[in-house]
């Protein structure tokens, strides 16, 4: 499973950090996608994944889509996935 994370101001989005929560009983954390010239590190925990978003580019993202999460699904049901973002210059 693919969770694209869009951003509405993608073009002016140069770095950030970001959380995600989710239940890992039902969802296993695969890595992530980016495009060309942006550089994206994380840190998985036992609570949560913290990743941190660069634009080295600086070039737009015109599709809005500025990483992609992948889980590999380990069960049957509904599962939330939460975050919060901080730290985002542009």
């Amino acid at each position: 499973m693919t969770l694209d994370f869009e951003c509405d101001n993608s073009n002016a989005l140069a770095a950030g950090i970001f959380e995600f929560s989710y239940d890992k009983s039902i969802l296993e954390f695969r890595g992530t996608e980016c495009d060309d010239g942006i550089k994206v590190k994380y840190n998985e925990s036992d609570n949560n994944i913290k990743l941190v978003y660069h634009n080295l580019s600086e070039k737009s993202v015109d599709s809005g889509v500025i990483f992609k999460l992948k889980f590999k699904t380990l069960d049957y049901g509904e599962a939330d996935i939460t975050y919060k973002a901080y730290q985002c210059v542009d």
